[in-house]
């Protein structure tokens, strides 16, 4: 019996320069076809952005899907933006959210694919250091974020709190928190079976 997926045709029931959504028919390894609903969305990169050893920099945003002005602390981060780099995306991403750049940036985490049942989304999480303020924060479609800065364990609170509720802030923010258990410094966390 082979073990592949075959894809046996697909549609756009949405096109849009933001989320198109397809559907795929495929069959399965048991001969099975399922329908599957696809968003396809843009990677997307945010930063553990470290002010001192055990401070980050925050962004309280509007999440419309979430109801009107319900607004979110997360970690700075965003879409890539057409051939950018990974590195260069969290670089504009960080000034454009809190007006600092960084010197210093580091892969925290690996890209994870954060919904991969319906999403080719994926999302990496980088270590950023060596923060200087230059003041360049632009507005974005819901305004200017407000910009908080707090301890790791502070942050760590905010998730069980439901103050953080964005997947990419409760990872980077629990893998921080790994790092510096294990190492004593938040550090890019390796391979443990290399």
């Amino acid at each position: 019996m082979d073990n592949d997926f075959v894809l046996l045709r697909s549609q756009y029931l949405l096109k849009n320069s933001r989320i198109p959504v397809r559907q795929d028919i495929v069959r399965t390894p048991s001969g099975r076809e399922i329908a599957y609903t696809v968003l396809e969305y843009h990677d997307a990169y945010a930063g553990v952005a470290l002010t001192a050893p055990d401070r980050l920099l925050m962004v309280r945003v509007v999440r419309h899907p979430l109801g009107l002005g319900e607004k979110l602390w997360e970690l700075p981060g965003g879409r890539l933006d057409g051939d950018e780099a990974p590195e260069e995306c969290i670089r504009r991403e960080l000034e454009e959210e809190t007006g600092y750049v960084a010197s210093d940036v580091q892969e925290l985490l690996p890209v994870y694919f954060p919904e991969p049942s319906q999403s080719t989304e994926k999302l990496g999480l980088y270590l950023l250091r060596g923060l200087e303020r230059t003041g360049r924060q632009q507005p974005e479609g819901e305004g200017l974020p407000e910009v908080g800065e707090f301890s790791l364990d502070e942050a760590y609170s905010m998730i069980f709190s439901g103050e953080i509720r964005s997947s990419w802030s409760v990872i980077g923010i629990l893998a921080a928190r790994l790092s510096q258990s294990v190492s004593g410094e938040i550090v890019p966390l390796q391979s443990t079976t290399g």
